[in-house]
């Protein structure tokens, strides 16, 4: 198949890219940035996904659309919440008008589990308003057009190549290599579900060549709190407990994430082959050897 990774010079994207052309797919990328060195697919388009005609340009041919590319995480979409809409509102909606009119006839959307935990609890950032929405036009673009589409709504994606992210792994890592500090936002009671990224990669690869349609949970089902990663990282990095420092809570931040990938295993067939202690020291590795720390935290 030929495969449009949008987002294919972010963190899953690189992942998801490699994934896919390991499998004998053809991948053609997209993203806003230079084409990423070791980029493993045969064709890259250095565009922005809300650019209507360099969309269809990039799509056409295509048999699928990963699209991954989004501004992500809480505190950006509360501080530039228009930045967040444009990218993932109607950037996924330029897509999905680009599969129609360029016959694509699947389009995957990296959704979030915040999508989830907003019905449950009814807390809503801006972020998780991006996504929703956008899960709310594949469904449109599904019933209307006929297009097949999937969300996945991934939980909290960590692994290699994420050293530049805020999520909760990368920043303690980051961190902690750095300054020997681990910051926790609030009492650190919340609970998360964490997947490694090839795990994530694989759920989307499975969908393309299923032609999967509808909403998928992609997660562990095992929830840790945040506390409890802190731990787990002070003690793989060799820091006191005086390491672990309290920071204020996030607004909109969920509180407890529980997540059942069970149907996505009876429909798909996926299931997380990395467990959360071998994809730390899988991740752990990889931010050794790039991040600027203390000769106290070799590599090796």
């Amino acid at each position: 198949m030929r495969i449009v990774v949008t987002g294919a010079a972010g963190f899953i994207g690189t992942t998801l890219t490699r994934i896919l052309a390991d499998a004998g797919h053809e991948v053609v990328g997209v993203d806003l940035g230079e084409r990423p060195a070791g980029f493993a697919g045969t064709r890259y388009h250095r565009m922005d996904v809300t650019d209507e005609v360099a969309a269809r340009e990039a799509v056409r041919g295509a048999q699928g659309i990963c699209h991954l590319a989004a501004e992500s995480g809480i505190i950006p979409s509360i501080e530039e919440p228009l930045v967040t809409a444009r990218t993932n509102v109607m950037g996924t909606i330029t897509m999905l008008w680009a599969a129609w009119k360029e016959s694509v006839p699947s389009l995957a959307l990296a959704s979030s589990c915040a999508t989830q935990t907003h019905l449950r609890t009814g807390s809503l950032s801006p972020y998780a308003a991006s996504k929703q929405s956008g899960e709310t036009y594949l469904t449109a673009f599904r019933e209307t057009y006929g297009l097949k589409t999937a969300a996945l709504r991934l939980s909290n994606v960590y692994g290699p190549g994420s050293a530049h992210k805020s999520s909760a792994v990368a920043r303690m890592l980051r961190m902690g290599l750095e300054s020997g500090r681990l910051e926790v936002t609030g009492d650190g009671g919340q609970r998360r579900d964490f997947l490694f990224v090839e795990d994530a990669a694989h759920a989307f690869r499975q969908v393309m060549e299923q032609g999967a349609q509808g909403e998928f949970t992609v997660s562990t089902g095992v929830n840790t709190s945040v506390l409890e990663l802190a731990e787990i990282i002070r003690s793989r990095l060799g820091l006191g407990p005086d390491a672990i420092v309290h920071t204020a809570a996030v607004p909109g931040d969920t509180r407890d994430l529980h997540l059942d990938p069970a149907e996505t295993a009876r429909t798909l067939g996926w299931h997380p082959r990395v467990s959360l202690a071998q994809g730390l020291e899988i991740t752990l590795e990889w931010f050794r050897g790039r991040v600027a720390g203390s000769p106290r935290f070799p590599a090796g």
